[in-house]
């Protein structure tokens, strides 16, 4: 599972959208959108998606 695959099940399972995770991130939609795309989120945008998402970066480990 690559890692914008699992931001995006996270966002999902909370019913949560990429304009809101954009806003909570301080990114504009169309950077989050292309960040994704290429899976190319920088390390902060990851870290405070966890954060804003609720998730322990840990998970991640498991699905590299």
């Amino acid at each position: 599972m690559k890692i914008n695959e699992f931001v995006n099940k996270k966002m999902k399972d909370q019913q949560r959208n990429m304009s809101w995770l954009a806003d909570k991130l301080d990114v504009s939609y169309p950077t989050l959108y292309s960040r994704f795309k290429a899976d190319n989120l920088q390390s902060y945008d990851l870290v405070k998606a966890a954060k804003v998402l609720n998730f322990d970066l840990n998970e991640l480990k498991d699905l590299i």
